[in-house]
């Protein structure tokens, strides 16, 4: 497998900084076929487990920018494999909604209990 694709969002897999450079210039080719370009600004790449060689990458002239982390289709990946930043946002997220939900409760009891 070398590449996840979702609507306009594209993660490409390699092992090889030179390999990932070839895929993203291909994909870039291919795109521009039909009038779609890589926006560089947009663009992250992420190395888990080190490469050999240089670790830029290039797209529409420019390099693109090595993180740490990034989120995709909403969850949080990591180069070291660790789930904490993931983890604390499922955890921000279901509070919230049961926060939401208690709250909504509490306004229909007393909406209910003005009515007697």
């Amino acid at each position: 497998m070398t590449d996840l694709d979702f609507a306009d969002d594209v993660v490409l897999i390699d092992s090889d900084v030179k390999r990932l450079q070839e895929l993203t210039t291909s994909v870039e080719q291919e795109a521009s076929k039909v009038g779609l370009c890589a926006n560089s600004n947009k663009c992250r790449f992420m190395v888990s487990g080190g490469w050999e060689g240089s670790a830029d990458i290039y797209a529409s002239g420019a390099t693109i920018e090595k993180v740490e982390n990034f989120c995709y289709l909403g969850s949080y990946i990591s180069t070291t494999g660790n789930c904490d930043q993931e983890v604390n946002v499922q955890i921000s997220w279901h509070f919230l909604k049961t926060r939401q939900i208690t709250e909504d409760q509490e306004n229909q009891f007393a909406s209910e209990n003005k009515a007697l």
